[in-house]
Order: structure tokens, then C-alpha cells, then sequence
């Protein structure tokens, strides 16, 4: 994925309690919003990756990738090969 919406979660207090696939949805919906297509897919750091054990939230593909801090969603359509 070389383009994507990067969500940064950032310090509001209400948004640090919601659960990752919360998170994942809100994500989707500003996807959707902003571009007019449905993403495939999101980048989320490892740690966050390891604790959720979450895979796929609906049909979007969660993917661990050092590039992404902790608390950040990187969310997008992934490209073919």
C-alpha cells in the first residue's frame, strides 16, 4: 500500500480506551468518507498487532508493520503485485 489515511489516535482520553477494532471501524468510515471506496486494508504496529490477536475486522486485513507508533492506524487499499 503506497497510499493510505494515517489516523493518529494522539492523546484525546476518549479515544484511548476504545478497542482496536473500534477504532478500525471509525478508521473505515473516514476512509470511505474521504476517498468514496472501501479499504482493505490497515497497518497497525506489531506490539498492538501481537496484544490484539486480531486478523481481519469484517473485510479489511490488519497487518503489523514497524513503520506505524503504537495508537496509530495506517488504513488503505492494498495494490496487486
Amino acid at each position: 500500500m503506497n497510499i493510505g489515511l494515517l489516523i493518529s489516535q494522539g492523546l484525546n482520553p476518549l479515544r484511548l480506551t476504545d478497542s482496536l477494532e473500534a477504532k478500525i471501524r471509525r478508521a473505515e468510515k473516514g476512509y470511505r468518507r474521504k476517498f468514496g471506496r472501501q479499504p482493505d486494508t490497515v497497518h497497525i504496529n506489531p506490539a498492538v498487532f501481537k496484544d490484539s490477536g486480531i486478523e481481519q475486522v469484517g473485510k479489511i486485513r490488519v497487518i503489523p508493520s514497524q513503520y506505524i507508533s503504537p495508537g496509530d492506524l495506517w488504513i488503505g487499499v492494498e495494490e496487486d503485485a
